[in-house]
């Protein structure tokens, strides 16, 4: 694959067009580029560490793993697609987002929904609960995105973490995040949730109204705090949240 980094002032790009007279071509290993596809998933930051746990697990049986990761970020780097970030700190960044998006576009758009969600599974089953917390936006957006064929305990699975990822938006004061996430989590829950995920539905709901309260979304706090409020297994102390959403809308 003949690749074209194009660096200018104000926009850069990764092509495989000819190249033009401010462009230089550049032929790069396959492996290099689908570290690139797979950093591309990681974000506009990551860290080799992230990096080569995905690699490992995508190329399981693979030899010299770590090798080809290290080899594909220095050629990276050297190709100015990528930088390092702090001294000896292990941690990536892209030189423009422009160049993130180009490595996207490399795979197609059916393969990319697949790469993202497997992306997405790995850190899941990978990271610790520190890592994860850390990491939960890509974690969710790499899910969410592939969430149309998920099933069973897969869905129950991505609710809870959309609730996470909601808390999360939450603290930084991300309301129209906080309600994305929220909303996608319902949308996960099995049909009868107040029955078998009392607590998840609950707490999905509850801070779904919270973050529209903020918004100032009348419709979906109603529609929100009503579904609490109709749930006669619901306890007066549980129901206190989405009043005080009400009293303040």
């Amino acid at each position: 694959l003949v690749m074209y980094v194009r660096v200018r002032r104000e926009r850069c790009t990764l092509s495989s067009s000819s190249a033009g007279s401010d462009g230089y071509k550049r032929r790069l290993p396959d492996p290099v580029i689908q570290s690139l596809q797979l950093a591309a998933c990681l974000g506009s930051t990551f860290d080799e560490k992230t990096l080569l746990l995905v690699w490992d697990e995508i190329r399981r049986g693979k030899d010299d793993i770590k090798e080809d990761i290290e080899h594909s970020l220095h050629v990276s780097v050297e190709e100015g697609l990528l930088e390092e970030v702090g001294s000896a700190s292990g941690s990536y960044r892209w030189v423009h987002d422009k160049i993130q998006e180009a490595a996207f576009s490399l795979v197609g758009d059916n393969e990319l929904t697949r790469l993202r969600s497997q992306v997405g599974d790995i850190l899941v089953s990978q990271l610790g609960e520190r890592e994860l917390d850390g990491a939960i936006f890509v974690v969710v957006n790499l899910l969410n995105e592939g969430s149309v064929t998920s099933e069973g305990a897969k869905r129950l699975k991505l609710a809870e973490i959309n609730l996470q990822a909601a808390r999360k938006a939450t603290e930084f004061a991300a309301f129209e995040s906080a309600a994305k996430y929220t909303g996608k989590g319902i949308e996960m829950l099995p049909s009868n949730h107040w029955q078998d995920n009392f607590e998840l539905a609950l707490e999905l709901y509850s801070t779904a109204a919270e973050a529209e309260g903020y918004i100032g979304d009348v419709e979906q706090i109603e529609k929100h705090c009503s579904e609490v409020l109709d749930q006669t297994k619901c306890s007066l102390s549980e129901k206190l949240r989405v009043y005080h959403v009400l009293l303040d809308s």
